[in-house]
């Protein structure tokens, strides 16, 4: 098991640091995620105009609601791991690993399939006053949405190594997640084969 070699008893230099580290780069706290909304705008601005910018911002809004059941589970969770770590009950802490990363999973194939299902139902909330920024919309969901499969583990497994007082990999972890993909995603979906230019033949 992945636990197996790992002292319990000695405490990474770089644990305290490097949990507040991943907590800067992964959760959705107003620096990291401005940085990558306004190089999403600047690309959205160039394909889609304004409408891109306000499709983007409704499916951020959408996406918190959703993230934010993730986000609470790995936090409540954080202690517990924690705990079993400062009592070293490996025995516990691989049953907590096993059965977060399947319930996240299931969670988050559920979430997929609400978000896939209600899409044009939030759209009409947000934006239902302008016909072609609701199909823009409902269509930006459906694609974020598919994201939501992985968050929910990603999510849990930078909080389960905070618990277990790695900040090194939690902060890559977290780094991966709101930074590295998001943002060379951003930048190489901008290419006319990318997949942020592909809805676009939908509405010129």
């Amino acid at each position: 098991m992945i636990f197996q070699g790992k002292s319990f008893s000695s405490s990474s230099p770089l644990g305290y640091q490097g949990s507040r580290l991943s907590a800067f780069l992964g959760t959705p706290s107003p620096e990291p995620m401005d940085i990558v909304a306004i190089l999403f705008n600047s690309e959205l601005l160039k394909l889609y105009g304004e409408d891109g910018v306000a499709a983007y911002g409704v499916v951020l809004y959408i996406s918190y609601i959703f993230l934010a059941v993730f986000l609470g589970y790995s936090i409540s969770m954080n202690p517990v791991v924690g705990c079993n770590y400062g009592s070293k009950n490996r025995k516990e802490i691989r049953n907590i690993l096993i059965k977060s990363l399947v319930l996240n999973a299931i969670t988050g194939a559920a979430m997929t399939a609400v978000a896939e299902g209600c899409a044009s139902v939030f759209s009409e909330v947000f934006v239902g006053y302008d016909s072609g920024l609701r199909s823009l919309t409902t269509t930006a969901l459906r694609l974020y949405s598919l994201c939501f499969i992985f968050s929910g583990i990603n999510i849990f497994a930078s909080s389960f190594f905070t618990g277990l007082n790695d900040g090194l990999d939690s902060a890559v972890i977290s780094f991966s997640r709101s930074w590295r993909f998001i943002c060379y995603r951003c930048f190489s979906g901008s290419r006319p084969s990318g997949l942020l230019c592909w809805p676009r033949r939908f509405f010129r």
